[in-house]
């Protein structure tokens, strides 16, 4: 299975979530008396639909770009890329087995543009608090403006000149099987995640588009990663608590960024923004975490918490460098 052929099913599922949304929300406005949980969920469902559209409009230009290339390349000069991919797709078939997380070694840094899968998911657009027994109050929840940051990173990108250098393929209203299939169709270098976190783990989209979402818990999410014959080369958490998933991942990729703590929308917004544009031109990891932490630090009032990296054991996270940038 070539390219094209994967970018093809992914925008033939992305289609039929479209239109399973589309005729829900249908559904949804004919309520003769909606309550506002009903017109909360329409709210929801039109975001939703917003974002796949946007999605499935970008997997089509990756389409075009991959038939393009594939129309002046011999078709004998994919043999060896379909012979890895079909071994990937067979992997991601075993899936259901979960498979033991694999050690995979870093691999040096190649000359080619960088890879990022952008997943972002709001299934809990209402803030909710919660009293826990032992007095503990968790809030839930809350509208994210994941689509704007998604648009912010795009365009500081390109107004730095980098815009060749980073192809960043969304993944909207993300559930854990488009975080497969978006695995196996870009083999990302980068898994940026923004969204709901905690110490448990992501909170992703389910199927039935419900406010409730589904939870991911970290040991799952290291498994998923695992699947690809190639895991991408760093997990990128934007979610509050979710740190407390690195020593799970590390497992399965060499670096995690996460938050320790609760961030809001602005800083996650402003961290993703500096931390692309400076991976963009070829910075180490631990780096770009420093810029990005620095620009967070100057929109923070008082004590500000910032990402953290972790590494595997024996990998230097100043010499880590995911890509090269092209001459």
């Amino acid at each position: 299975m070539n390219r094209s052929d994967m970018l093809r099913r992914e925008l033939t599922r992305l289609e039929r979530r479209a239109t399973d949304i589309s005729a829900a929300l249908t559904r949804a406005r004919r309520l003769a008396q909606p309550t506002d949980d009903d017109a909360r969920r329409v709210t929801a469902l039109g975001r939703r639909l917003a974002d796949l559209n946007a999605s499935m409009a970008g997997v089509r230009t990756s389409l075009d770009e991959a038939l393009a290339v594939e129309r002046t390349v011999p078709a004998q000069a994919f043999t060896p890329r379909r012979e890895s991919e079909e071994a990937h797709a067979r992997a991601l078939a075993h899936l259901s087995h979960l498979p033991e997380v694999r050690d995979v070694p870093v691999a040096p840094p190649r000359e080619e543009g960088l890879r990022v899968l952008y997943c972002t998911a709001n299934p809990r657009p209402e803030l909710t608090r919660i009293q826990h027994p032992d007095g503990r109050v968790e809030t839930r929840g809350g509208a994210l403006r994941t689509e704007v940051e998604v648009r912010k990173v795009r365009q500081a990108v390109e107004a730095r000149g980098g815009g060749a250098a980073i192809a960043l393929h969304h993944l909207p209203a993300a559930t854990l099987p488009d975080l497969v299939d978006g695995l196996a169709a870009h083999a990302p270098h980068i898994l940026h995640f923004s969204g709901h976190g905690s110490a448990r783990g992501l909170l992703l989209e389910d199927d039935e588009g419900s406010l409730e979402g589904a939870e991911v818990d970290f040991t799952l999410l290291a498994r998923v990663l695992g699947a690809p014959d190639t895991p991408p080369g760093l997990v990128v958490l934007n979610a509050c608590e979710s740190l407390a998933g690195a020593d799970d991942l590390l497992r399965t990729v060499p670096a995690v960024v996460g938050m320790p703590e609760a961030v809001t929308q602005k800083r996650a917004e402003v961290f993703a923004i500096r931390f692309y544009t400076a991976i963009a031109e070829g910075t180490s990891v631990a780096r770009a975490v420093e810029r990005a932490s620095e620009a967070m630090r100057a929109v923070g009032k008082g004590e500000t918490p910032v990402p953290e990296l972790r590494t595997r054991q024996g990998v230097d996270p100043e010499e880590l460098v995911l890509v090269r940038p092209r001459a």
